[in-house]
This record gives C-alpha cells, structure tokens and sequence, in this order.
C-alpha cells in the first residue's frame, strides 16, 4: 500500500505535533524540578525518560517518513517552502519547525550522550542554550500556528466526529 506525499505529510505532522507539545511540556518539567514537584511529585527517572523517548519519535517520524514517500515527499516540501515567492505564515511557521526539528534533533542526542559520558560542561552549556533557544521558538510559535490554523482545525474536527458541516437551511 503506497501514500500520497500529502497523506505522508499530515501523518508526519499528526505525529511530530503530538510529540511536539508532549516535549515541551516534559521538558519545561524537567527544567523546572520545582513545578515537576509540585505538579508531578518527584517522579524519579520516568519524566526525562518519556521526554528522551518522544524526542526520538519527533527525530525518528520525519526521517521515516523520507525513507518511505522518498522522493516526492522532498519534491512536495520544496515546493511548498520554496514554491513562490510571497512570505506567508505557514512558509515562516515550517521553516521555524524545520529548524528547530533539525536543531533540536541535532542537541538532543549530544545531551543524552553526556548523561552516559561526560562531556566538556562549556560545550553543554552551549547545547543546551541552543536546545533551549530552539524550544522556546517552537513552543512560542505554537500558538500562533493554533490560532492561524483555527478554521481547518474545526473542519477536521467536524468531520472527525461526523458533524454535518451543511447550513440547517439551504437554498436547494
């Protein structure tokens, strides 16, 4: 069975914004010990570890998803980050995303790997300002992709629960 890159695309974005909004908020926990403790309790290792294995899932998704549409899901993201030449929110939104997947993708890993071997603490210092940098953009331009995206997310949403998206009265 074979997928469009559109229908690759949006499950690519259905997983990466579930993965998305459930980093931030494991991350934002995880930076702040003091309301992990009192939302969350203390919670041991279980919270950084959900937060490392949704952040491979964010990194993992997109990289599948290249691996499987190939080519034409490349063709179907050129075009739309580079199809015209007008500036538009979504052109802007998709390029913060793609930067902060890519960046955040990058630091992630390297922050794991000085949980297992330490590495120089000026170099972690700088990751994690980058991961973090990047993260706030993401979870700033959140949202703002929200509210832009509002009329097509009640559509979806409609037709997910069936609601007849029809006017009560017609003229036919």
């Amino acid at each position: 069975m074979s997928m469009q890159p559109h229908e690759v695309r949006r499950w690519v974005h259905r997983c990466n914004s579930t993965a998305a909004i459930l980093l931030l908020i494991t991350g934002t926990l995880v930076a702040l010990p003091d309301l992990r403790t009192a939302i969350y309790g203390s919670g041991g290792r279980v919270l950084p570890d959900v937060h490392v294995w949704t952040g491979a899932v964010f990194v993992s998704v997109p990289i599948l998803a290249f691996l499987f549409a190939g080519g034409a899901l490349l063709t179907n993201l050129k075009n739309r980050v580079f199809g015209s030449n007008t500036v538009h929110w979504r052109r802007v939104h998709l390029g913060i995303s793609l930067g902060s997947c890519f960046m955040m993708g990058l630091t992630g890993p390297i922050m794991w790997l000085d949980s297992i071997r330490q590495l120089p603490i000026a170099m972690m210092d700088m990751i994690f300002l980058i991961h973090l940098s990047f993260a706030w953009m993401l979870g700033l331009a959140l949202p703002v992709h929200l509210w832009m995206a509002r009329q097509s997310i009640v559509r979806i949403t409609k037709s997910w629960l069936r609601i007849n998206t029809k006017p009560a009265f017609s003229k036919n």
